[in-house]
């Protein structure tokens, strides 16, 4: 949280003393008086600061000065917006344009970057997947392994079944996740387990503990218990895994700063679903543990 409230009150600066700043220091008001302006400049402050700190909260995006940068632009809309209607100095109301089209072109061209890609590690042509089940089926037998009302299937959902291979099977893996945690109405402290099923046989619930999960909200949830450990990294695409002993696990893709870096520094990070715990793994070191069913690739 700290470096959220550093980085909004940075971004905050920046826009507010380049925007109104040079007005001030160089009087070019016609509506405004030295009075007005300094308010105007610490409400400008305010609203961008409170603006700013909500969105990185929120997005879970990397904390560093581009993010601030780029996701910028919305309020200076607004700044824009305040201006005119306050009928202030031309001069003053073209300089935020100009910082509101630097963020926008800045945001813009991330899209236009190199995408990084999480992939199955594994040959996929020949596995049969046919045989997994409904969520329907997985969802009655939560309801027969767990006998506790607390616990029923209103409670849960089930993402489509992906294969993995788990001691040199491939065995279809039902990820279970908590449908309720986003409305605010679930209190569930865990996940009670997720499901798994091999070919030719009828899919069997594996009870385990998982308290961090990409359904929960806050504390809980995957993606922010890495952002507290990884605070700049660029964080991609995930996926739900298990190791050889039936460990659950989240495996997010990474790379450091697209701006900053060198183009050897990606990989994968993987989080340990029971207890939080998580490491990182470039790609260039090559010590990606063999269990884990993906690798990441980042054109350079």
């Amino acid at each position: 949280m700290l470096n959220v409230l550093i980085l909004s009150f940075i971004g905050a600066f920046i826009f507010t003393i380049v925007t109104s700043g040079i007005g001030l220091i160089i009087h070019r008001a016609n509506h405004m008086d030295f009075d007005e302006r300094v308010k105007y400049m610490i409400a400008s402050f305010i609203i961008d600061f409170v603006y700013m700190m909500l969105f990185l909260y929120v997005s879970c995006l990397e904390l560093t000065i581009l993010v601030v940068l780029r996701w910028m632009w919305p309020i200076l809309l607004v700044d824009i917006f305040i201006l005119l209607m306050l009928g202030n100095d031309e001069y003053e109301i073209k300089s935020t344009c100009a910082l509101a089209l630097l963020s926008g072109v800045i945001c813009l061209s991330v899209n236009f970057a190199p995408v990084q890609n999480l992939i199955f590690a594994h040959d996929m042509k020949n596995v049969d997947i046919s045989y997994a089940v409904t969520s329907d089926e997985i969802l009655a037998k939560i309801d027969l392994k767990i006998d506790n009302s607390v616990y029923n299937r209103d409670r849960y959902s089930v993402e489509s079944p992906e294969m993995r291979l788990v001691n040199g099977k491939y065995i279809a893996v039902y990820h279970i996740v908590d449908a309720q945690a986003h409305t605010g109405s679930s209190n569930a402290e865990y996940i009670p387990g997720y499901a798994i099923q091999e070919k030719g046989k009828l899919p069997e619930i594996v009870p385990c503990r998982i308290y961090f999960d990409t359904s929960f909200v806050n504390r809980k949830d995957a993606l922010r218990t890495i952002r507290r450990k990884y605070k700049t990294e660029v964080i991609g695409n995930h996926k739900f895994d298990i190791d050889d002993d039936g460990n659950p696990y989240e495996i997010f893709e990474y790379r450091e700063n697209l701006y900053f870096s060198n183009g050897n520094d990606y990989g994968l990070i993987i989080l340990n679903l029971n207890d939080g715990t998580s490491e990182k793994y470039p790609v260039s070191e090559k010590q990606i543990p063999e269990w884990v069913d993906f690798e990441t690739t980042y054109p350079r």
